[in-house]
């Protein structure tokens, strides 16, 4: 099922996210940190509301292994972020677009699903405009230097 597919990701991009703001440094570092911060509660508020619409659909939620399984058999990439590296600004930024342009693209995926309600399709488009804002116009802004 597709919302299954939609939790994997986020699950998977919020532990991406938070290695991400546990390995940045560099001139910019507080500024970078903290916004990292505030995408991964972000990326876990969301999470938690897809788990639960999931529920509602029978969809059991996934650890981050299972994420990582059931991400491998699609087609879209998914590149786990190194926690063994340090990450300036413009690559923490690089990292966050790619993962909010996937996550943007999965939640078009999962709205056209016929089997899902119009109740919970419009709870998932207000979540994939909060991320479209950030990664089309805040990110640049906050994590571009």
């Amino acid at each position: 099922m597709k919302i299954k597919l939609l939790l994997s990701a986020l699950v998977f991009h919020s532990h991406n996210i938070k290695l991400l703001h546990w390995n940045v440094e560099g001139l910019h570092f507080d500024i970078v940190h903290k916004t990292l911060d505030e995408y991964y509660k972000m990326l876990q508020d969301y999470t938690d509301e897809v788990a639960e619409i999931g529920s509602i659909l029978g969809v059991k939620p996934v650890s981050l292994t299972q994420a990582v399984e059931i991400l491998k058999n699609d087609e879209r990439q998914y590149v786990i972020v190194d926690p063994e590296k340090s990450y300036n600004s413009k690559e923490a930024y690089v990292a966050v677009c790619d993962i909010f342009s996937n996550l943007v693209d999965l939640y078009d995926n999962v709205c056209q699903d016929e089997n899902i309600s119009a109740d919970i399709i419009n709870k998932l488009q207000e979540q994939q405009y909060s991320i479209r804002k950030e990664w089309q116009y805040k990110t640049a802004k906050r994590l571009k230097f």
